[in-house]
């Protein structure tokens, strides 16, 4: 898979009359995975509906490569990001293969049916998600987690050089948070720019190789999880007293307690 940057240049974004992304520059690169912390009401989100095409900034623009996003038609957009949103919402009782198969749709042209390469795209997306099991049931009859693994791999079956997934693992139960981590680990080290936006530090700590930190709309701090989730910027960001240890060569983010208005530890 051949990488392609993405690239925010000083992004804002209001809404209802609120910066909600406040002059947000950031150049993520193919082959590491990325995450996108922060406390609710970052911007995170928005963020990465803007990077995603789906938000047009006030200011500022986004690049894919070299060429302004604003600049690439819609279909040659969707083959080169998947994006999966935060709210998971299924309205149809399609099957679930047909709704990974959907991820391929960029790739065909109206009316042509599913090739060698849709078919190995789509079992890989699905196998890596834990989900070829279900093929034949409808969406429907499945939890929320189980939905939430079907559309993941959706995203994944797309094949897009860039990937962006809003809170992925919520709803997950702990064995497929860390499949599907270690599914946007491989798709990052196959060339790809994979953004995450997540809550679980200790996942980004673990498996990301670069960490993006916002808070009020702004990026605060960019770089390796030790830095970028440092016990400094835990307590700026997220108003906590946190320590990060290593179990078993796994570092792991322990919240200890609440800061106060002083900025000390409430106990």
């Amino acid at each position: 898979m051949n990488g392609i940057a993405l690239t925010a240049c000083g992004i804002v974004v209001r809404l209802k009359g609120r910066a909600v992304v406040d002059n947000a520059s950031v150049t993520l690169s193919p082959g590491g995975l990325i995450a996108l912390a922060g406390p609710n009401g970052a911007g995170k989100s928005t963020l990465l509906k803007t990077l995603a095409g789906l938000i047009a900034p006030i200011d500022g623009e986004v690049r894919v490569g070299n060429q302004p996003l604003r600049d690439i038609i819609a279909r040659e957009r969707a083959r080169l990001i998947a994006y999966l949103p935060q709210s998971r919402v299924v309205h149809w009782p399609l099957p679930v293969r047909n709704i990974v198969a959907l991820g391929r749709l960029p790739h065909r042209m109206p009316g042509s049916v599913e090739n060698a390469a849709d078919a190995a795209a789509i079992d890989a997306a699905m196998a890596a998600m834990d989900v070829a099991h279900f093929a034949d049931r409808p969406i429907l009859e499945l939890s929320g987690g189980e939905q939430a693994r079907v559309l993941m791999a959706r995203a994944l079956a797309q094949s897009a050089p860039i990937l962006l997934a809003d809170e992925p693992t919520a709803g997950l139960d702990p064995a497929h948070q860390l499949q599907l981590f270690e599914a946007l680990r491989r798709t990052a080290q196959r060339g790809a720019t994979v953004v995450v936006a997540t809550h679980d530090l200790s996942l980004a700590a673990r498996y990301c190789s670069i960490v993006v930190v916002m808070h009020h709309g702004r990026i605060v701090v960019e770089g390796p999880p030790d830095v970028a989730l440092s016990e400094a910027h835990l307590a700026e960001v997220y108003g906590i007293a946190a320590k990060s240890i290593v179990v078993d060569g796994v570092p792991v983010i322990v919240p200890i307690a609440m800061h106060d208005a002083n900025n000390k530890p409430v106990l």
